[in-house]
């Protein structure tokens, strides 16, 4: 460092001051640069740490996020109003505010979200609740809690698996005609990430049903294949016209039933038990290598997630299965619980796009082996639980059946029904699933006079009539050796 760099530092340090602050005597004597030569290299060291400090104070900012509200509960509760706790943040300064976040899950026209500001000077900031007026009778409701600091830092730019900041809940009683359901669900019920996931979903077409049926239906759920599974279950899904039902938590939502589904390309190579179809020696190896692969992994990552393949060779369909049933039934004792049957992908002797020809052996196969596996995990289950009844919603076969029988479905494209070979459905598929949830659940066909929209092909609209007629008679002709119904919990 040449004297005219000295000079500018020194310079621009002797502008710069503490309050009340008195600098010690060798960075005095750094400034001065009248130090003997002997402590000037001190002296070098201590302006040099001064103007560390300088840069430092001048431009360090507060970036650490609060932490994120937890614990909120909902109490107090009318007709109209209810009181929203939370337990207050930490925060390596302060937080210096909370912002309630108050969502209409139900309302039409979508209004913006009600935003409550509570700042540290008010008496709900110390006692980290606030109540809630105005609110719509029977409407649902989401609320979310933010925490922020002077800094501007915001606890909802933290990852929050189980969204622990917020609540749901619903304003008042519901009437008894609600069909409310909870789906513990994956792609083939809900695709979020098609060209057009307001309609690629099951709830919404069941929803449209529901209404020009009379019935008010209601809707939650979550994403996972049956290992993956979370309990207790949250309220991970929104739809653009059917309403959450969460009420604070599973057991106060007064669900109807709960429907499951597995994974759709297990069942070639496993047994709903857990037994391997395919013993041949390949196979044997095949499995080996993938279980000691994701072990291995896991011992180098203990964060990993194991892959569907590892997690269903040390668990099973039915042991996932009944995990599920247990817990809903000791929430909800006497609730009814549905296996939905869903639809394979396009592999093997089934490529995609398929054409004619291949088309029918893949429905042929659904109709068959495929069935048969959903029919055998229904059996598994209810043989292990004799006294909760389980029911299975056959959707797949049926359509299958369908595209078989009906001609006018067989001008269906490819493009028409699937967005890809795994095969997750446009709105088509999942709308003819709809009616076949429908008539499950309800037990009565949808209304005849059900306008089919533009967004679904224009032969399922023609043959809507004769495809309600179908899936009713395979609903009704779906039984057990005894003549009750597979489907139909009477």
């Amino acid at each position: 460092m040449n004297k005219a760099s000295i000079s500018r530092i020194s310079s621009s340090a002797r502008t710069f001051s503490w309050p009340g602050a008195v600098p010690c005597s060798q960075v005095a004597g750094a400034l001065a640069l009248d130090v003997k030569e002997k402590n000037r290299p001190l002296g070098l060291l201590a302006l040099f740490i001064a103007f560390l400090l300088v840069v430092n104070t001048s431009f360090a900012r507060d970036s650490e996020r609060p932490g994120v509200p937890s614990g909120i509960k909902v109490s107090n509760r009318s007709a109209t109003s209810i009181t929203v706790h939370w337990e207050r943040s930490k925060d390596n300064v302060a937080v210096v505010e909370y912002r309630v976040i108050v969502r209409n899950l139900n309302s039409a026209d979508k209004p913006a979200d009600q935003v409550i500001v509570v700042s540290e000077n008010s008496p709900e900031f110390n006692s980290g609740s606030v109540v809630l007026n105005n609110l719509v009778a029977l409407a649902s409701y989401e609320v979310d809690v933010i925490a922020r600091d002077a800094a501007g830092n915001s606890s909802d730019d933290r990852s929050v698996g189980r969204r622990a900041n917020t609540v749901r809940f619903v304003m008042g009683d519901r009437t008894d005609d609600d069909m409310r359901s909870y789906i513990f669900g994956h792609s083939l019920v809900h695709h979020t990430l098609g060209d057009s996931p307001e309609v690629q979903n099951i709830p919404y077409w069941l929803y449209e049903l529901s209404r020009l049926g009379g019935h008010e239906f209601s809707v939650d759920g979550q994403f996972g294949f049956l290992p993956d599974q979370e309990l207790p279950p949250w309220y991970q899904w929104s739809f653009t016209n059917a309403k959450s039902a969460w009420n604070e938590s599973f057991a106060k939502s007064d669900y109807d039933n709960v429907i499951i589904t597995a994974a759709n390309f297990i069942q070639k190579w496993q047994r709903p038990n857990g037994d391997y179809l395919d013993t041949s020696l390949t196979a044997r190896f095949s499995r080996i290598y993938q279980y000691i692969r994701s072990t291995v992994v896991r011992l180098f990552d203990e964060k990993f997630r194991p892959t569907l393949f590892y997690a269903y060779m040390t668990t099973s369909v039915e042991i996932e299965s009944l995990r599920i049933l247990d817990y809903v039934r000791t929430e909800e004792p006497g609730i009814n619980f549905y296996i939905y049957e869903n639809w394979p992908g396009f592999e093997g002797d089934y490529p995609f796009p398929a054409t004619a020809d291949t088309f029918k052996l893949y429905n042929e196969y659904v109709i068959g082996e495929f069935h048969d596996w959903w029919v055998e995990m229904q059996d598994v289950m209810n043989e292990a639980r004799p006294g909760a009844r389980v029911m299975l919603i056959p959707v797949g076969s049926i359509i299958s059946k369908a595209f078989i029988d009906m001609p006018g479905l067989a001008t269906l494209t490819m493009d028409e029904l699937y967005d890809d070979s795994a095969p997750h459905g446009k709105a088509s598929m999942y709308f003819l699933a709809s009616l076949v949830f429908y008539m499950a659940l309800y037990e009565e066909r949808p209304p005849a006079d059900y306008l089919v929209p533009d967004t679904i092909p224009v032969q399922i609209q023609k043959d809507y009539a004769a495809i309600v007629d179908l899936i009713w008679h395979e609903l009704a002709a779906f039984n057990y050796p005894d003549g009750s119904s597979r489907v139909w919990p009477r």
